[in-house]
C-alpha cells in the first residue's frame, strides 16, 4: 500500500535513476534496452552526454547536462537548462517530483523548478494532475500562497518554474526546535496558522482546495511571511476529480477522516482546515495527532480515536488556543470552522486574548461522540450494564426475601 508506483517503460525508468541521483552509462542502458524508440535513444545520450544525431544538444549542453548526470549524488539536477531556466541544485523532493534551485538566465531572477517525477510521465492521470497544478496555483494571488512562472517540457522532462521563496519549512524549524529541547513560541505558530488559514481561504473563494497541507508544504520566508507550497494534488473544483477510484491523495498524518473514508463525507474547504488543525496541534505539541505504526492503523486512528488533549502535553498553551485546534481536528466536518476564514478569525483572536466564536466539548460530549462512532462497542456495553443491573437487581430481591424469611422463622 505504501509502494511507490514503478515506471512504466525503460525510458522512464532511465529518467527516475538520473533523478534518484544514479550514474548512468547511455550506453550500456541503450544496448540493455532495445525496445526504446531512436528519439528515445537520442535523449538518452544527450542527457548522459554522449554524441546524438543531428537533433541533438550542441556540446556545451552535452557537456553540462553530462556533469549533472554524473553529479547527482551532490544533488546536481540532472540536464543544466530547462526552458531558458539554468538548473543550480536539488533542495527538495516530494511523491510528485523533485524541486531544484534555479536562476532565469533572462530576467536574472531566482527561481524554484519542480521536475515531475519519472513513473509520473508514464500515466495520462498523473500528467493530468500536473498539469492542474500549474493552472490551479497560476490563478491564485496571494501574499501567503506561491506564485508559478511557467510549465512545460523539455529533454522528456515536465517542470513547473514557480516563486522562489528562501528560509526554512515549517518541518525544518520543528525538527531544529526539537533538537536542542524546545518548540517554537506560541505567538509564532498562532500567526503562522492564521497566515495560511487566509492563504487556504483565498483558495477556496477561487474553487481549489489544497488537501496536502502539512508543515513541510509551509515555508517561512526571511521577511516573515508563512507561503503556503505545492499544489500537486489540489483538487480544483472546475476540473475532473482524478481520485474518483477511492485512491487515497495526501500526507497520512494530517489527513482528515473524510480523505481516509469517503463515507465521512464529501472532500472540501473543511478537509483543509483539518489538516491545518492537525499542523498547528504538532506545532505546539511536538507530535502529531495520531500516530500508528503502519497505514492501516494510522487510518483507524484517525477515524476512531480522539486526539490527546493538547494542553496535556503542551501546559503553557492557553484553554482557547486549545479549543480552537481541537474543533479544526474535529472528526465530523460540520462541527469543524465552517470556514478557513473562520479559522483564521479564531486563530487570532485566541491570540490576542480576544473571545473565539467555538466552545469547549464536554466530557459527556466527547462520550456522546465516541458512542455514536463506535455504534458496535457501544451496544455491547450498554447490554453489559443492562445485563449487570438486571443481575444486581435479582440477587438484592433474593437477599431481601432471605432475610425475610429468617426473621419469620424467629418469630
Amino acid at each position: 500500500m505504501d509502494q511507490e508506483p514503478k515506471a512504466e517503460n525503460a525510458f522512464d525508468d532511465f529518467l527516475d535513476r538520473l533523478l534518484r541521483g544514479e550514474r548512468v552509462d547511455a550506453e550500456d542502458f541503450v544496448a540493455t534496452h532495445a525496445e526504446l524508440s531512436a528519439d528515445e535513444r537520442s535523449q538518452i545520450r544527450r542527457l548522459c552526454g554522449g554524441t546524438t544525431s543531428a537533433e541533438s544538444a550542441g556540446p556545451g549542453e552535452s557537456r553540462n547536462a553530462a556533469a549533472g548526470a554524473q553529479a547527482m549524488g551532490e544533488d546536481l539536477p540532472p540536464v543544466s537548462h530547462l526552458g531558458g531556466l539554468r538548473l543550480i541544485r536539488r533542495i527538495g523532493s516530494g511523491g510528485m517530483g523533485a524541486v531544484f534551485f534555479a536562476e532565469d538566465e533572462a530576467l536574472g531572477r531566482p527561481t524554484a523548478v519542480k521536475i515531475l517525477a519519472p513513473e509520473i510521465l508514464g500515466g495520462p492521470e498523473r500528467i493530468e494532475r500536473f498539469q492542474r497544478e500549474a493552472r490551479t496555483v497560476a490563478k491564485l494571488r496571494h501574499p501567503n500562497i506561491v506564485v508559478v512562472h511557467s510549465v512545460g517540457e523539455e529533454h522528456g522532462l515536465r517542470y513547473l518554474a514557480m516563486e522562489y521563496v528562501a528560509g526554512e519549512s515549517l518541518a525544518g524549524e520543528l525538527a531544529t526546535a526539537a533538537s536542542k529541547g524546545r518548540r517554537l513560541p506560541v505567538d509564532d505558530v498562532l500567526r503562522i496558522g492564521a497566515e495560511i488559514a487566509r492563504a487556504l481561504a483565498a483558495a477556496h473563494a477561487a474553487g481549489v482546495v489544497h488537501r496536502d497541507v502539512k508543515p513541510s508544504n509551509i515555508r517561512l520566508a526571511p521577511d516573515g511571511r508563512a507561503v503556503l507550497l505545492d499544489f500537486g494534488i489540489a483538487f480544483d473544483a472546475g476540473a475532473a476529480a482524478l481520485t474518483a477510484t477511492g485512491a487515497f491523495c495526501g500526507s497520512p498524518q494530517y489527513a482528515a477522516p473524510e480523505q481516509v473514508d469517503a463515507a465521512r463525507g464529501p472532500i472540501d474547504a473543511r478537509t483543509d482546515v483539518y489538516s491545518l488543525g492537525a499542523t498547528l496541534y504538532e506545532a505546539l505539541t511536538g507530535v502529531a495527532p495520531f500516530r500508528g505504526e503502519t497505514r492501516e492503523q494510522l487510518f483507524r486512528a484517525i477515524l476512531d480515536q480522539e486526539p490527546v488533549p493538547l494542553r496535556k502535553l503542551a501546559p503553557g498553551v492557553s484553554r482557547d488556543v486549545e479549543t480552537v485546534v481541537h474543533a479544526a481536528l474535529d472528526k465530523s466536518p460540520l462541527r469543524r470552522h465552517p470556514t478557513a476564514a473562520a479559522l483564521a478569525a479564531d486563530l487570532e483572536a485566541a491570540r490576542v486574548g480576544d473571545p473565539i466564536s467555538v466552545r469547549r466539548i464536554s466530557p459527556l460530549g466527547r462520550a456522546l461522540r465516541f458512542a455514536r462512532r463506535r455504534r458496535t462497542a457501544t451496544a455491547i456495553l450498554l447490554l453489559a450494564a443492562i445485563g449487570f443491573s438486571v443481575a444486581a437487581t435479582l440477587a438484592v430481591r433474593q437477599w431481601n426475601d432471605r432475610l425475610k424469611l429468617r426473621a419469620g422463622e424467629d418469630a
